[in-house]
């Protein structure tokens, strides 16, 4: 793992409800420490949520927020 994800970091991602964004997401969620911040952004709320749902099954010790453009 680098060192860059060994430490508390905080992502944006935009584009986060559906498609390539909510995988990164994902997958990104995986990667962080606890502690750790991802901010979701999309026009699509409610996709939004189930992306906040998947990063936290994944990952319960980080903090999701979602905001939408």
């Amino acid at each position: 793992m680098s060192e860059f994800w060994s430490r508390r970091t905080c992502v944006i991602l935009t584009g986060a409800s559906k498609g390539i964004g909510q995988c990164l997401a994902v997958e990104i969620g995986k990667l962080l420490v606890p502690e750790s911040t991802i901010i979701l952004m999309a026009r699509d709320t409610n996709g939004l949520e189930k992306t906040k749902e998947m990063v936290n099954k994944e990952n319960s010790d980080i903090l999701v927020e979602r905001g939408f453009l």
